[in-house]
């Protein structure tokens, strides 16, 4: 494995010459490094210009938060399955493989996130304001039906109700 200081160096060189930031050059000499070490059925898929380079960062972005060892059985999962496949459809694919692989891993992580929800308001130009929620899917889901409920109801504050316009 390539030692991050030696990463760094490399990472500077790349920012450098391709005209990016530091950090986005450090994301793709990681994503190199995964493709050639743990990840050769994503490699191979990029290379037969079945995805770009985009839907293998989505692979390797899923699979960041797992060990080598995963990651690599889970590659060896999507080998015959990159075709047709858009990124977020890729991503959504290695979702699922992780929770059949790592189960355990995969429900510690949902525990974390669902620990660490958060809800903020930001307040913008003009009267206008960005609600930022990080929530389980399901709560998100409800939230976001409930809002847009409200952009395109009316509200009757008499009695609580929410009438069309």
């Amino acid at each position: 494995m390539v030692r991050v200081s030696s990463r760094r160096s490399v990472a500077g060189e790349i920012a450098l010459l391709s005209n990016l930031t530091q950090a986005a050059a450090e994301r793709k000499v990681a994503l190199a490094v995964a493709l050639t070490s743990y990840l050769p059925c994503t490699l191979a898929a990029m290379e037969a210009g079945l995805i770009n380079e985009y839907a293998a960062s989505r692979v390797f972005e899923a699979t960041a938060c797992v060990s080598e060892g995963v990651a690599a059985e889970v590659d060896s999962l999507l080998a015959g399955r990159f075709e047709n496949r858009n990124p977020p459809a890729l991503r959504r694919l290695v979702n699922s493989l992780l929770m059949r692989v790592d189960p355990e891993g995969y429900e510690r992580r949902r525990q974390e996130k669902v620990a660490a929800r958060r809800l903020e308001i930001r307040h913008g130009d003009h009267g206008s304001s960005t609600l930022f929620a990080e929530l389980p899917s399901d709560q998100a889901q409800a939230l976001y039906a409930a809002c847009d409920c409200t952009s395109t109801c009316q509200p009757c504050w008499d009695c609580g109700t929410i009438r069309a316009s």
